[in-house]
């Protein structure tokens, strides 16, 4: 499990670094830079920290805002930045289901 976890961390840096790259990102000043590479950061760091589904929702949605705050406040347009935080937000959800696989939790059967 520590190699599939240390590679999805790897994955995670690489594609968020080139999605950011890819949006222009280092053209913007430089805090919105900060907002970009944290927004990559923060859940590349809860996939090596972690598989609590909670806290991989919460990396989402933190990764989430900042993206959108970086968008609305950068004076440089960001065309592609939301696609940063989709891609972070389908590596956390792998994360978690992979985890979910090889702990052998299995879902609770539904409710009829």
């Amino acid at each position: 499990m520590n190699l599939t976890r240390w590679a999805l961390v790897a994955v995670t840096l690489v594609m968020g670094g080139l999605q950011a790259w890819d949006s222009r990102v280092l053209e913007a000043p430089g805090r919105i830079q900060i907002l970009a590479a944290l927004a990559v950061l923060i859940p590349a760091g809860m996939i090596a920290v972690t598989a609590r589904p909670a806290l991989l929702i919460l990396a989402g949605g933190l990764s989430l805002g900042l993206v959108v705050v970086a968008g609305l406040t950068s004076p440089t347009p960001l065309p592609a930045l939301l696609v940063l935080a989709l891609g972070m937000a389908l590596l956390l959800y792998a994360w978690g289901m992979l985890a979910k696989r090889q702990t052998g939790k299995k879902e609770p059967p539904p409710a009829e």
